[in-house]
C-alpha cells in the first residue's frame, strides 16, 4: 500500500512539467550543412541484438520551413547494412524506407499533415526469423516489409545526419524527436528521452549508453531561457505594441517599422517615407484589433495618433518641441470592438495619478470614469490584464503613495486587484507580504482564465542594471512563483520600458524592452521570446526507474527520519530534558563555512562594460564583470561596514582603527567579542571581493582601508568626486557624465545611517553647485528644454532650492507653456510651506518679470 502510495505521489510531483514540450530539435535545409544536426546512437556503448527487437520514437515536424526533405533516421549494423527513413514533402509518397540499395517506397498510411501539430509514436518492429519490418503509429499496425538486414549485431542508429564513412549525409529533415526506445519483447532495453536543455550528450537511463548530439537545440530550454529575438538601436525614441495580425511586437521609429517573423526567423523593416520626429517622452502605443492598425496615445496633450498598417504610415505631425509627461508609465484598457480606450493611473511632476481616463473613438472625445468599489491608490509601472471578453481586467503591483504626493511615503505596492467594467468597480483581491526585495511589474500580464493564473514579468525598480523575471501568480490567493531565467534590464523610469505579450498561434512569450539614451538621442529595443507555459531548469522530470528508485529511496529514509525524531521527541519528553535551540547570529558565526553562491544572470555586457560595478547612486548595487549581482550577499551589517569603510577611504583617503569600528557596531559588546564580530565581517566581505578581483580590504598601517583598482573597478562614487572636485565650471561633456551618474537616483536613498547623512548632504550640495554654476552660461530663448532639465536634476536633491525653480518656470513660459510653470511653481511653493513653516516670499509673476 505505501509502495502504491508513494508512487502516487511521484506522479503528483511530476505533473507540472508534463505540459513543457521536451526533445530534441534538428535543424535541416533552412540552416548551412554545418550547422545541421545528428544524434548518434551506439557510438559511446556499443548496442546489440541477438533476437527481435523494436525501435519507437515520438515525431514532430517544424511548422514554417521551406524545404521538407531528409532523414528521420539510419540504421547501420556491423555489416554495413542499413535501414533507412526519410521524408520529402515532394513526393507523392512521402515517407520511405530503404533498404541498402533498394527502395522501399510507401506511405505506410500515415498522414503527415497532423504531424506539424501532435507528436506521433513510430514503433519499427524487427522479426528476427521472418527477415520483416513492422511498423506501427501507436498500437495501429502500418505495414509490414522484408528486409535484408542480420539482427544478429550491433547497431548504430543516427537520427538526422551523420559523419560515417560508408553513409554519411547532411540531408536533415527538420523535425523534432523524443523518447527513443529500444525494446525486447515488453522490456525497455534502452531508453533517451531527450529531456535535456543543454550539452551534447543525450543521457541514456537504463544502461547509461549515452548518445551523441551535434548542433542540437534542446525544446526543454525554450520554456526556461529567453530566447533574443531583436536587439537593435534606432535613432531618436522609439514606439511599440504587440500587434495580433504579426503575432509579433511592432517597433516603430522615426524612420520605420520592424517586427520579428517567427516564420522567416528574421527582422522584418519598413522604412517611413515621412522620416521626421513622431515620438516623445511619455508616448505610448496600442494595437487595434478590429482595423488591425496602431494608435498612439500622448496623453499629457490629449492626443490620440494613429499608424495605417496597409501605407505604413502614422499621421504624427513632426515633434518639434518635445516635453515631459505627467503620466510616465500609464496603462490601458480597450473597449469590445475597440469603440474606446481607458488610460490608467501614470506619473509626472511629482504626482501619482490613480484617475481613469477615456477617449471615445465614435465620439472622438475625452471624459473620466468613476469608478466604485475599493479604491485604486495612485501608481504607475503597474501590470494589467484583460479577459478575453474584456469585461474584466486584473492590476499588480506598482508603485505611488495612497495620497498620491510623491513626498508623503511613497511605497510599492503588492496588491491584485480586479476591475469590473461593466459595473466600473474596483475589487482587491489580495495583497502579498512584502518581499524581500521590492519589485514593480512591466505593463502587460497574460491572463490565463482556465487556470484562475496570471503571468508577468516583475524586476526591482531601484536598481539601473536590473532583470525582468518572469511570474505566475494566482488570480485567487495571495501566491505566486518565479519562473525561468531572468532578462537583463537597463531601468531609468523616464527612459526605459517593456512589455509582454502571448503569441496564441506559437504558444509563445514575448517580452520587449526598450531604453533610451537621452544624450546619444538612441533607442535599445530587444525582443525576446519563451516557449509556453514556461518551466524551470530542474523542472524536467525522468521517468525511467532508476530515477523511480532514487526518488523511493528518498521518500523512504525520509519517513525513516520522520519516525525517529517522532520516537526521539517522545523520549525525551518523558525524560523532561531540556532542549536548547541555537539560532546562528554573527558571534557564533564559523569563518570555514562562508559561502558566496553567483546567482546566475543573462549577460548583456556592452564593449564598454568590462569592469566590475560598484553602484550608489539610485540604491546599492554590487556586479561583477560577468553582470553577476553580489548585492543579495550583503547581510545589513556587513553592507554598513562595507560602506562605512569604502567611502572613507575614497573621500579621505584614509583608513579606520579597529576602535572606531567597534565603537560604530559592536559598542554593546566586550572588547574580545568585538573583536570576533570584527573579524567575522571583515571575512565575509573577503570571500564577496575574491568574487570580484581588484578590490581588497588592506591593513597596512595596522587600520583598515579598501583599496581598488579603477581600472578594474567602476565605483560611481570616486567618479562622481573626481567630476566635481575641481573648483571650475564643469563642460558640456562633464555635466553628462554627472548627469549619467545622478540620474539614477540619490545616493543611497534607501538605506538611513547618522554616520552617512554628511556625505549625502555633501553629495547634494556638490550636484546642485555644479549644475546652478553650469547653468548660468546657458540662455533661456536657445537652451529652455535644458535649463527645465537640469532644474529637475536638481529638485532631486532639494525639492525647494529656489533657483531650481526660477530657472524652470522661467524656461517653461519662453517655451509658451505658461500652465506648467505655474503648476511647478505652485508645487514649490507647497513644498516651501511644508518645510519651513512660511510662505515663500516671491509671487508668480515676481519671478517670471525677471526673464
Amino acid at each position: 500500500m505505501l509502495h502504491k502510495a508513494l508512487w502516487i505521489l511521484l506522479l503528483f510531483f511530476s505533473q507540472k512539467t508534463l505540459a513543457q514540450e521536451y526533445g530534441l530539435e534538428f535543424m535541416g535545409h533552412e540552416v548551412n550543412p554545418d550547422q545541421r544536426t545528428s544524434l548518434t546512437i551506439g557510438e559511446l556503448q556499443e548496442i546489440c541484438f541477438d533476437d527481435n527487437f523494436e525501435l519507437s520514437f515520438e515525431l514532430k515536424f517544424k511548422k514554417n520551413v521551406v524545404s521538407y526533405f531528409g532523414y528521420i533516421f539510419r540504421m547501420v549494423n556491423a555489416e554495413n547494412q542499413n535501414i533507412d527513413l526519410l521524408y520529402n514533402s515532394r513526393n507523392t509518397e512521402k515517407f520511405r524506407i530503404v533498404n541498402k540499395d533498394l527502395s522501399l517506397t510507401s506511405n505506410f498510411g500515415l498522414d503527415s499533415s497532423k504531424l506539424y501539430n501532435r507528436w506521433s509514436k513510430l514503433r519499427f518492429l524487427f522479426n528476427h526469423k521472418t527477415k520483416e519490418l513492422s511498423i506501427f503509429e501507436g498500437t495501429k499496425f502500418l505495414e509490414k516489409k522484408v528486409i535484408a538486414f542480420n539482427e544478429k549485431n550491433c547497431l548504430k542508429i543516427y537520427f538526422g545526419g551523420n559523419k560515417n564513412t560508408k553513409f554519411a549525409t547532411k540531408d536533415v529533415l527538420p523535425m523534432y524527436i523524443r523518447n527513443v526506445t529500444l525494446s525486447k519483447g515488453t522490456k525497455v532495453v534502452n531508453f533517451w528521452k531527450l529531456n535535456e536543455v543543454s550539452g551534447n550528450i543525450a543521457k541514456e537511463t537504463v544502461k547509461a549508453g549515452s548518445g551523441i548530439v551535434t548542433n542540437g537545440s534542446w525544446m526543454l530550454v525554450r520554456h526556461c531561457e529567453w530566447r533574443k529575438r531583436i536587439d537593435s538601436t534606432f535613432k531618436g525614441q522609439t514606439t511599440f505594441y504587440f500587434d495580433r495580425s504579426l503575432n509579433h511586437f511592432l517597433i516603430h521609429s522615426d524612420e520605420g517599422s520592424f517586427y520579428f517573423n517567427e516564420k522567416k526567423s528574421a527582422t522584418i523593416s519598413r522604412p517611413f517615407n515621412k522620416k521626421h520626429i513622431k515620438f516623445t517622452f511619455g508616448d505610448q502605443s496600442y494595437f487595434l484589433k478590429e482595423s488591425q492598425n496602431g494608435v498612439n496615445v500622448r496623453l499629457n496633450q490629449k492626443e490620440i495618433y494613429f499608424y495605417d498598417s496597409k501605407t505604413n504610415s502614422w499621421n504624427t505631425p513632426a515633434n518639434l518641441n518635445p516635453e515631459l509627461t505627467e503620466y510616465w508609465h500609464h496603462n490601458q484598457y480597450f473597449y469590445p470592438k475597440d469603440t474606446a480606450i481607458v488610460l490608467i493611473g501614470g506619473y509626472g511632476q511629482y504626482t501619482y495619478k490613480n484617475n481613469f481616463q477615456k477617449y471615445s473613438f465614435l465620439k472622438k472625445e475625452w471624459s473620466k470614469l468613476k469608478m466604485n468599489g475599493d479604491r485604486l491608490e495612485p501608481r504607475y509601472l503597474f501590470g494589467i490584464g484583460h479577459t478575453k471578453k474584456l469585461d474584466k481586467s486584473y492590476i499588480f503591483g506598482g508603485y505611488g503613495s495612497k495620497t498620491g504626493e510623491q513626498e508623503i511615503n511613497p511605497q510599492n505596492f503588492y496588491d491584485l486587484l480586479e476591475i469590473n467594467w461593466k459595473k466600473l468597480s474596483i475589487k482587491r483581491i489580495y495583497t502579498l507580504e512584502s518581499p524581500e526585495y521590492p519589485f514593480v511589474a512591466v505593463k502587460s500580464m497574460v491572463i490565463d482564465e482556465k487556470n484562475q493564473v496570471f503571468y508577468a514579468l516583475i524586476y526591482n525598480q531601484l536598481n539601473f542594471k536590473s532583470s525582468l523575471q518572469l511570474v505566475k501568480g494566482s488570480l485567487i490567493k495571495p501566491e505566486y512563483e518565479v519562473i525561468g531565467k531572468p532578462i537583463p534590464y537597463d531601468f531609468q523610469d523616464v527612459a526605459s520600458s517593456a512589455d509582454l505579450a502571448f503569441d496564441e498561434e506559437n504558444q509563445k512569450l514575448v517580452c520587449v524592452t526598450n531604453h533610451f539614451d537621452r544624450l546619444k538621442n538612441l533607442s535599445y529595443d530587444k525582443v525576446y521570446t519563451l516557449d509556453f507555459p514556461p518551466a524551470n531548469k530542474d523542472a524536467s522530470i525522468s521517468q525511467t526507474k532508476n530515477n523511480v528508485v532514487k526518488w523511493l529511496t528518498i521518500l523512504a529514509i525520509t519517513l525513516i527520519v520522520l519516525v525517529l525524531l517522532v520516537l526521539g521527541i517522545f523520549f525525551f519528553r518523558k525524560r523532561k530534558s531540556k532542549i536548547q535551540l541555537f539560532s546562528k547570529s554573527e558571534e557564533n558565526f564559523d569563518n570555514s563555512k562562508i559561502q558566496i553562491h553567483a546567482i546566475p544572470v543573462e549577460s548583456s555586457i556592452e564593449k564598454e562594460n568590462v569592469r566590475s560595478k560598484l553602484i550608489l547612486f539610485g540604491g546599492f548595487q554590487f556586479l561583477t564583470a560577468k553582470g553577476e549581482d553580489l548585492s543579495v550577499h550583503f547581510t545589513p551589517l556587513v553592507k554598513e561596514l562595507f560602506l562605512y569603510l569604502l567611502l572613507n577611504s575614497i573621500k579621505w583617503n584614509k583608513s579606520v582603527n579597529s576602535q572606531q569600528l567597534n565603537d560604530l557596531f559592536w559598542y554593546d559588546k566586550t572588547t574580545t567579542s568585538a573583536r570576533n564580530n570584527r573579524s567575522v565581517n571583515l571575512t565575509k566581505l573577503k570571500v564577496i571581493f575574491e568574487q570580484v578581483g581588484h578590490i581588497q580590504i588592506s591593513k597596512e598601517s595596522g587600520d583598515w582601508q579598501i583599496i581598488f583598482d579603477p581600472l578594474h573597478v567602476f565605483v560611481d562614487y570616486y567618479d562622481f568626486l573626481k567630476l566635481t572636485d575641481e573648483k571650475k565650471n564643469l563642460s558640456k561633456e562633464e555635466i553628462n557624465l554627472l548627469t549619467k551618474i545622478v540620474s539614477r537616483g540619490n545616493f543611497l536613498f534607501n538605506l538611513e545611517y547618522e554616520w552617512l547623512e554628511p556625505f549625502k548632504s555633501e553629495i547634494s550640495n556638490r550636484v546642485i553647485d555644479a549644475y546652478t554654476s553650469y547653468s548660468k552660461n546657458l540662455n533661456f530663448e536657445a537652451d529652455a528644454q535644458e535649463i527645465i532639465e537640469i532644474a529637475d536634476r536638481i529638485f532631486v536633491f532639494d525639492k525647494v532650492d529656489e533657483t531650481a525653480m526660477e530657472m524652470k518656470c522661467k524656461a517653461l513660459v519662453v517655451l509658451g507653456k505658461h500652465s506648467l510653470a505655474q503648476k511647478c511653481y505652485e508645487h514649490f511653493e507647497k513644498e516651501y510651506q511644508l518645510l519651513y513653516a512660511e510662505k515663500f516670499n516671491k509671487s508668480f509673476k515676481q519671478i517670471i518679470n525677471g526673464i
